[in-house]
């Protein structure tokens, strides 16, 4: 958990699309050695869905629902999954503090870097901040 300002290394990834349990890709969270999910919320995002088919958030006032996952080897899922996210090139993986019901936590987030990006993609918002 964390406080005070700590920053404490991220204990698992936060996602919130085709990654999540029972989704598309959830296969690949799986193949990165996932071990547990968890309903969490992301603050200080907001999220949009793109006409390929799959979301993105970006920094901003608003809340995202997802879930926080837990890997096996979290170094070992991240070679696995910025591949797949296209980290770097897609989406920038960052650090954040997702909530759950057992508190606070330090996590991975895959997001664009900027709204322009995702309006250039046709993203439209999603009010709700589910996906």
């Amino acid at each position: 958990m964390m406080g005070n300002g700590e920053q404490i290394e991220p204990g698992g990834i936060f996602v919130y699309g085709s990654l999540k349990e029972g989704k598309h890709y959830f296969y690949m969270a799986e193949r990165a050695g996932w071990t547990g999910s968890c309903a969490a919320t992301l603050r200080g995002y907001r999220i949009y869905a793109l006409p390929v088919g799959y979301p993105a958030v970006v920094p901003g006032e608003g809340l995202v629902y997802g879930e926080f996952q837990t890997y096996e080897d979290l170094n070992k899922a991240l070679d696995v999954l910025d591949p797949f996210e296209r980290e770097g090139e897609e989406y920038d993986r960052v650090r954040c503090e997702v909530e759950t019901e057992a508190g606070n936590y330090s996590a991975w987030v895959y997001c664009f870097s900027s709204e322009a990006m995702v309006f250039e993609r046709g993203g439209e918002p999603i009010p709700s901040g589910r996906y």
